[in-house]
């Protein structure tokens, strides 16, 4: 799914500034709501961790990919300390035993997935979680989400929680599973977030960084829509914690998209 504003592409100068207005509004709320959050910021303290088992798993990436694919991955696993802990978790766990890129779509639903306990990635959309820009407003020390750390930071989420019963009626069910997506999309903003914090030389982001790191990222439409971002309680950096307050909102996010181009 191609969630982003096409602010850049409209073709009449009242369109775009109207767009531009509307999206500086979101990121305006966005601070704010950031600067009503109490909790501690965030600080990264931990190093990578690459773990016996997730080396292994790297390292046979390597002979399956292509140089570029293999960096990529290398280096959200060096940018988040976090993410790679929880990679490393997952792999010791027995949990999670490959990574694989794919010249096809591994799903009909998802360009990436989970199969047979394996992060499985189509080829060609691999290039699309690389740190973009889709925000027009610059600031001079924004600092880029890597789209590859949130959707693995998800991934590793998704890995290690204990699957949501068949037995439940449906609309338990389902309330369940989005609560369970809600987890993962939001140790994939913290893993982003604990990424941008190294970068910024382990200092915790300011409230425009922490909004400029949002409003970059492929996935923001699930925490910047008007009921999430108003009931998302936030930490002064940007973080998220996942209680149920939060878990809920997300989830909301979630129900109301119609397609996403990742997931389990």
């Amino acid at each position: 799914m191609q969630m982003r504003w096409q602010i850049r592409d409209g073709s009449r100068g009242a369109l775009r500034w109207a767009a531009l207005a509307a999206a500086v509004f979101v990121v305006v709320l966005f601070i704010v709501a950031i600067a009503r959050g109490d909790a501690l910021p965030l600080v990264a303290t931990g190093t990578a961790v690459n773990g016996h088992r997730l080396q292994s798993i790297v390292d046979a990436l390597a002979h399956d990919s292509s140089l570029q694919q293999h960096k990529q991955f290398g280096d959200a696993l060096g940018a988040s300390g976090a993410l790679a802990g929880q990679l490393n978790a997952a792999a010791e766990a027995g949990r999670l035993t490959g990574i694989e890129i794919s010249a096809e779509r591994p799903s009909t639903r998802f360009a990436a997935t989970i199969l047979d306990k394996h992060i499985v990635l189509a080829a060609d959309f691999l290039p699309q979680l690389g740190k973009q820009r889709t925000y027009d407003v610059v600031l001079p020390d924004d600092i880029l989400p890597d789209n590859l750390v949130f959707v693995l930071g998800a991934f590793a989420s998704w890995l290690v929680a204990p699957p949501v019963s068949p037995d439940l009626d449906l609309q338990s069910y389902t309330t369940a599973s989005l609560n369970r997506n809600a987890r993962g999309f939001i140790q994939g903003w913290n893993d982003v977030v604990d990424a941008a914090v190294r970068q910024n030389g382990k200092r915790p982001l300011s409230m425009p960084q922490a909004a400029s790191l949002m409003m970059n990222l492929r996935y923001r439409v699930v925490f910047t829509n008007p009921t999430a971002s108003n009931t998302i309680k936030w930490s002064p950096t940007g973080t998220i914690d996942p209680t149920e307050q939060n878990i809920a909102a997300v989830a909301d996010g979630l129900r109301k998209l119609k397609l996403l181009d990742f997931g389990h």
